[in-house]
């Protein structure tokens, strides 16, 4: 488990807030951008921003069974935790006493480019 610092939820919003200035230079000028790079960095900026948003537990829960990226309330000594937790069954397993708030899907894993042989 980790904190989420002040600096932590920056990170987030100024990387959404550039992908979303991107999107909205796109938008503004398609006679500047090739068509087809244009439409390609405008999916993946869009795939981007659905996959990788906080739901917070009023707005529902996972439908899929599986890990999850979780923010929660540490009561004890108030202050948010983000740690991975299981979903199964209609509940997240995992909570050590806190009080879930919001939940995201895990990124993909990363994996290294393969060089080419030559």
């Amino acid at each position: 488990m980790s904190d989420l610092t002040q600096g932590d939820i920056e990170f987030f919003k100024f990387n959404k807030y550039k992908i979303y200035r991107i999107i909205e230079i796109i938008q503004d000028n398609p006679d500047t951008f090739n068509a087809q790079i244009g439409e390609s960095c405008l999916s993946k900026a869009i795939e981007f921003l659905e996959a990788n948003q906080w739901t917070p537990i009023e707005k529902g829960l996972p439908t899929e069974n599986d890990m999850y990226l979780v923010t929660a309330m540490d009561i004890l000594v108030n202050r948010l935790v983000v740690y991975t937790n299981s979903f199964l069954d209609g509940e997240f397993r995992d909570t050590f006493g806190f009080e879930i708030i919001a939940w995201m899907t895990l990124p993909k894993a990363y994996q290294a480019e393969k060089e080419e042989k030559k």
